[in-house]
């Protein structure tokens, strides 16, 4: 609880929210037009809108356990630009 989750690549900002499911979330377009959701979080800076840039290894929130999340920990959903689930593992090993 209370590690930043860092975005892993410049992007911008396409929603921060909350809902029952997910939590505190924030949903963010990466340079290469993957779209990437951080869930459960415990909080997400106040200053994040859509379309907010900002540059890799920026903190785009702070994990903890949010929505219907079983224990803190950083749910990370990535889509690529066709809008198609993909396994984001390799790509997070690799820093982007």
């Amino acid at each position: 609880v209370g590690t930043a989750a860092k975005a892993m690549d410049d992007g911008h900002v396409l929603h921060a929210g909350s809902d029952k499911n997910n939590g505190n979330f924030i949903v963010w377009e990466d340079r290469a037009g993957r779209k990437w959701t951080y869930s459960h979080l415990r909080e997400i800076p106040k200053f994040y809108r859509p379309g907010e840039k900002f540059k890799s290894g920026a903190i785009i929130g702070i994990t903890g356990k949010s929505g219907l999340g079983t224990g803190p920990h950083l749910h990370i959903t990535g889509r690529d630009r066709h809008g198609r689930l993909f396994d984001p593992a390799p790509l997070l090993a690799l820093g982007s």
